[in-house]
């Protein structure tokens, strides 16, 4: 599952149901798995993301654990914007931007 920093960032930082916690995650940010000493909250929000595997478990042990990437999706299909992140030739940002702001 691909996305980018500031996708990923949003749903770390989302309301997770008490007791819920990302477990056995293998997640590549930028080509390079992260150790696990990365706090998301400082990624870039260009970076590129890619969940590879994991589980969303809870403390109540009644309950099975959810696949990452489900969840994730879920929680994607949930909100109301998308995140979306392009390659443009460089000097074109400005343009592409002023376009952005125009689609309100």
């Amino acid at each position: 599952m691909k996305t980018n920093g500031k996708e990923f960032k949003a749903f770390m930082a989302s309301d997770w149901p008490e007791g819920w916690y990302m477990d056995d995650d293998e997640i590549l940010i930028d080509g390079k798995e992260d150790d696990g000493n990365i706090p998301y909250e400082t990624l870039n929000d260009d970076c590129k993301v890619e969940i590879l595997c994991g589980v969303v478990c809870s403390d109540n042990d009644n309950i099975d654990p959810i696949n990452l990437e489900t969840y994730f999706k879920k929680w994607r299909k949930s909100l109301t914007v998308e995140y979306v992140s392009v390659e443009i030739p460089k000097g074109k940002k400005q343009e592409l931007m002023e376009f952005v702001k125009g689609l309100k």
